[in-house]
């Protein structure tokens, strides 16, 4: 997968593009900007099995994305004795946000140190000031990531309708859960959901014998 422009590139301006349709081909596809795909348990893409990444930007000419549960086996801390000075104590791992170069990016909820609003209460910082201060801080969720994933013009909607990629609103709550049991939490409630919504029932009960 192959994107013309970095993470760095994106404008705060580009990442507000309302939800809209844009047309692909003859079809007509509606902008999953600020939504989760979820890797379909049938993608077998390398890169990308049991993946689930947060849309950053998503237009007829490309989209960008960032993988939320691919941590890497070396910690902030360790990270930062490499490109830093500062000292720094946080002992999460660092994320791979993706198989493309990119810079380092930090997703939080502290609206003073945003690079870019994401508009579901998460905000999104590349700016070396601005990561610093989100590594020394005590309280509040934050991911860092490395490197990001994107699509061509009309790549990621192919795949969309192939089936590759299921797709569920971003929440906080779901950018910042347990990078480990992410993708199986979110399987599972699509699947219930859609199974759900077929059925017209109203809810599934967690043991089956109940019923």
């Amino acid at each position: 997968m192959a994107c013309p422009r970095a993470i760095v590139g994106l404008t705060a301006a580009s990442c507000h593009v309302p939800v809209a349709t844009i047309s692909i081909s003859t079809r007509t596809v509606k902008s999953l900007q600020d939504q989760l795909l979820v890797a379909s348990p049938h993608l077998r893409e390398r890169n990308f099995v049991k993946t689930v990444v947060l849309l950053l930007h998503h237009s007829p000419r490309q989209a960008v994305g960032l993988v939320l549960n691919r941590p890497r086996n070396v910690t902030v801390k360790e990270l930062w004795k490499i490109i830093s000075k500062e000292p720094c104590d946080c002992t999460q791992q660092v994320g791979s946000g993706g198989p493309l170069p990119g810079p380092l990016v930090a997703l939080h909820t502290n609206q003073s140190l945003a690079d870019i609003d994401l508009s579901h209460g998460v905000y999104l910082s590349a700016r070396r000031e601005k990561l610093q201060q989100l590594v020394l801080q005590k309280e509040g969720p934050l991911k860092i990531l490395v490197g990001h994933t994107g699509w061509t013009a009309g790549q990621l909607d192919r795949e969309i309708q192939s089936g590759a990629w299921l797709t569920i609103p971003a929440t906080a709550e779901l950018v910042f859960h347990d990078p480990i049991s992410l993708w199986e939490e979110l399987i599972k409630h699509i699947g219930e959901s859609m199974l759900t919504s077929a059925l017209h029932v109203r809810h599934f009960p967690d043991d089956p014998s109940v019923n």
